[in-house]
């Protein structure tokens, strides 16, 4: 799981894993025996026909694992283990039985790694619904549940409720545009889920290079504000000095983070988010047995109340709302996995509709137990967290529950954020180094503590505003979510639909229609830039406050005209061909303006063409083919992409090398698709086009 992963801190693990092995170290990650079997499968294809090397393979592995016949059946059968021939060679190379490899019975660690091997690998095949919406919403609902109480204080539990529901239901309409631009995106299918990679495929670089802006602001203040409340309730719980507690999530955050990976999977992001749902039922029950009616009829929203409109009041509002909701990165978390069960999108699309379902109603009930609970006095303002409000009044066991959570919530989400803005430093300064070839490389040494330099500045800000006494749950939250999520999480997902939708590689079996259509995309994207532009001219007093929410309103404004003005909604065609290595069949299918097309495939020189089905042709001998002729009608669209590539057990995508021929008119273009782009984009005019593909078979490559 990589929720603020890049593609150059990707690219330099995979260097990472790849120098240790060529220079005989231990590489990053080492894998144990309940990997190795867990997914043998996956490396079945590299074990060698040779008998007495799968013999030798076995004992190798049974020199360095421990481990009984009974716990690897999939890895006997791979290498034919149960095999006498294998049993053989085996007997020949060692003088011992294959059966000698095997431990007799398990140690007690041992029982327990492979009782949480079992545990992870049901959780990891969960059908594609129930994982898209797991996901989603153990990512979703995190620190920004202990914020609401306060920032929805100042119009009581039941306005807050409804405020809630409102925003909620706008968020299901932009996770579900980003997810459908997802599902139509072939590097988001095939390859590593980024969502600055996602915007830089659609809307390009601008867009990118904003998204890389937001999300770094998004790292900041998060951070500043996770680092505020978990020092808070801990102090609390413990009586230690919050510097002190702040001091040790640097500690830990800076050990984790220089490793360059959290080594979070699929399953420990489900177990964690898991047991903070727990927690989080367990303080909404003790707060429900404490609710005051008159506490629940307190408030409403003004001016509708008769009440002037308190700036401050509805910075918190919309400002901890908003990022309390913005949990759209975990679509892309989810999208790999998903889509690779359901290539429609239907699992996802749905998954994730639920799951933003169930983020309303487990925010409603916090607020509903701890506003109903909680006088609204004691709330306002309140500079840490609800949870020690909530305590005053439902006992000391809210700080135990309390504190577990902000560990396991806080805590974890705070390396998350770290990372991301550890692996952001990196991708700028790499950016830079290659702008300037000639100026001089950052030392092997000086590049990690250039990368570690914004985190180590937002814990000293953080100890600075502690002791100053400025220090603040809410408020960061407020800021992000007044000035970054209405781009990340609203404008930009609607643009990605609009764009998708028209440039789109792949189509999904299930779509909103309505929401890709142009009054519904610009209402959206208005709203978005409306409200941060409100911040500015209405609810905030302070001049910096005022321009600096006047000035992100222009830039969301600014970069859909240029996005538009740059051509990323003009009408494509996408002729793919891919094949998997597991397989000797080939697919091609041609999708126009986000719509499969029927064409005319001729294969191998053939006159009688295939037939398509469901928008595609399947290429039964994918191995042994020669040319390919798509002969489309006349179309309207101004470009054409041409994709060809293959599909690895992971299911990553690699270039397939390919001669094409592209006859647009009259006007015939020849390019060639190489190991170094798996792709090709070229103008055509509105008409019929016949395209020629000659891709490079496996024995030819050889």
């Amino acid at each position: 799981m990589a929720r603020y992963q890049t593609g150059r801190s990707e690219a330099q693990l995979e260097r990472a894993f790849l120098h240790a092995l060529a220079d005989g170290r231990d590489p990053p990650l080492a894998p144990t025996i309940q990997d190795i079997e867990r997914y043998a499968d996956a490396w079945a294809d590299l074990v060698p026909a040779d008998v007495p090397l799968r013999a030798e393979l076995a004992h190798r592995l049974g020199q360095k694992y421990h481990f009984t016949r009974s716990v690897v059946p999939t890895m006997r059968a791979v290498l034919g283990v149960d095999e006498p021939g294998v049993d053989a060679a085996y007997r020949r190379m060692h003088q011992a039985p294959i059966a000698s490899l095997f431990a007799e019975r398990l140690r007690l660690r041992d029982r327990l790694r492979w009782y949480r091997s079992r545990l992870a690998a049901r959780l990891e095949s969960l059908p594609p619904f129930w994982a898209a919406f797991s996901l989603t919403l153990t990512e979703t609902v995190g620190a920004g549940v202990v914020a609401l109480p306060i920032a929805l204080a100042g119009i009581g539990p039941l306005a807050g409720i409804g405020v809630l529901a409102v925003f909620g239901a706008v968020n299901v309409v932009t996770i579900v545009a980003l997810v459908e631009a997802i599902t139509r995106t072939g590097s988001m299918r095939y390859g590593t889920s980024y969502f600055g990679r996602l915007v830089d495929d659609l809307l390009g670089r601008l867009s990118s290079v904003t998204v890389t802006i937001a999300l770094l602001g998004v790292n900041v203040l998060a951070l500043v504000a996770l680092a505020t409340g978990f020092a808070s309730v801990l102090s609390e719980a413990t009586s230690v000095g919050t510097p002190v507690w702040v001091a040790l999530l640097f500690a830990v955050v800076i050990l984790i983070v220089r490793r360059e990976s959290l080594d979070s999977t699929v399953a420990s992001a489900l177990v964690v988010g898991a047991m903070n749902l727990i927690l989080i039922a367990a303080l909404v029950g003790l707060g429900l047995a404490h609710v005051q009616p008159e506490l629940l009829l307190a408030g409403g929203i003004p001016p509708f109340d008769g009440r002037a409109l308190d700036g401050g009041v509805m910075t918190l509002v919309f400002g901890v709302v908003m990022a309390s909701y913005f949990g759209h990165a975990s679509a892309g978390n989810a999208a790999k996995l998903v889509l690779r069960r359901d290539p429609g999108g239907r699992s996802l699309l749905w998954g994730n509709v639920a799951a933003m379902v169930g983020v309303v109603a487990i925010y409603s009930a916090v607020v509903l137990a701890i506003n109903g609970s909680v006088a609204a006095d004691r709330l306002v303002g309140f500079e840490g967290t609800a949870i020690t409000p909530l305590a005053e009044v439902a006992g000391p066991l809210v700080l135990v529950l309390g504190s577990l959570y902000v560990v396991l919530a806080m805590g974890m989400t705070s390396l998350h954020m770290a990372l991301g803005l550890y692996n952001q430093t990196g991708e700028l300064v790499g950016a830079w180094q290659a702008r300037r070839p000639t100026a001089r490389a950052v030392s092997a040494w000086g590049l990690p503590l250039l990368r570690s330099t914004p985190v180590l500045l937002v814990f000293i800000a953080v100890e600075l505003m502690l002791v100053s006494g400025h220090a603040s749950f809410s408020a960061p939250l407020s800021l992000v979510g007044a000035l970054a999520v209405p781009a990340l999480g609203g404008a930009f997902p609607m643009l990605l639909l609009a764009a998708s939708r028209r440039r789109g590689e792949c189509v999904p079996r299930t779509s909103w229609r309505v929401l890709g259509a142009w009054p519904v995309v610009l209402s959206v994207f208005g709203i978005y830039a409306g409200a941060v532009a409100l911040h500015g001219l209405v609810i905030w007093d302070g001049p910096l406050e005022r321009v600096a929410a006047l000035l992100a309103a222009l830039i969301i404004v600014v970069v859909g005209l240029v996005t538009w003005h740059r051509g990323a909604f003009r009408p494509r065609m996408v002729i793919e061909l891919r094949s998997t290595d597991h397989s000797s069949q080939a697919t091609l299918s041609v999708v126009a303006t986000g719509r499969s097309l029927s064409a005319a495939v001729h294969v191998n020189g053939t006159r009688e063409p295939l037939a398509a089905a469901n928008g595609e042709v399947v290429i039964d001998d994918g191995r042994r083919l020669g040319s390919l002729e798509v002969r489309v009608p006349a179309h309207e669209t101004d470009e054409l992409k041409v994709w060809t590539h293959r599909i690895g057990p992971a299911g990553e995508s690699t270039p397939w090398p390919s001669r094409v021929e592209v006859d647009a008119a009259g006007s015939v273009r020849r390019i060639h698709i190489d190991e170094g782009r798996d792709s090709a984009v070229v103008p055509v005019t509105r008409g019929a086009i016949s395209v020629r593909l000659a891709p490079t078979t496996p024995e030819a490559r050889t």
